[in-house]
């Protein structure tokens, strides 16, 4: 599973005040928000130099402090995300399990619908309609035994493709809100 965290943990924006780095408060992030999105869209102007290399020199305590925030919300969102999958895996598989069944059903009533094996030469004078009939009964006798198979194996296949085979946290990226009187 990918995932972006642009946000933390339910969305929260983190504060860095001069000591140290942690999660605002549900009070101040729609503001925050707002702020973001209004800086981002109308492109405010550069950040000082002086306050860039400050805001730089900051940037890896910053994210030491924050990454325990991003890893408990990408262990939340892992969660959330794997139980999706194991449902839908749930509902893929049993898809799969009717599919076959309802392919062995078909072929089965073939079966006891077909003429006899004696009762071919009678049925079908000619040759080729014949041997066509034999095909055809060769071909639903290997497609019962694949079926017999794939039943056991397809649900499996299609549960393994919805496991998470790993999953990985890395920051990318970090937003500083600077006041543009600073």
């Amino acid at each position: 599973m990918r995932k972006s965290f642009p946000l933390l943990p339910g969305g929260s924006i983190r504060t860095c005040g001069p000591d140290r780095c942690g999660p605002y408060g549900e009070t101040g992030e729609a503001r925050t928000l707002d702020l973001l999105e209004e800086a981002l869209t109308e492109g405010r102007g550069a950040v000082a130099p002086e306050t860039r290399a400050r805001l730089r020199a900051a940037l890896p305590r910053d994210i030491e402090e924050l990454r325990p925030h991003l890893d408990e919300a990408a262990a939340t969102a892992q969660t959330r995300a794997e139980a999706l999958l194991a449902q839908r895996s749930a509902r893929e598989t049993e898809a799969m399990r009717k599919l076959l069944a309802d392919q062995r059903a078909r072929i089965t009533t073939l079966f006891r619908k077909a003429e006899p094996v004696d009762q071919l030469s009678l049925l079908f004078p000619d040759e080729a309609e014949r041997r066509q009939v034999l095909d055809d009964r060769r071909a639903w006798e290997r497609r019962l035994e694949a079926l017999a198979r794939e039943e056991i194996a397809e649900p499996e296949r299609v549960r393994a493709g919805y496991a998470t085979v790993a999953a990985r946290v890395e920051p990318v990226g970090i937003a500083y809100l600077w006041p543009a009187t600073a």
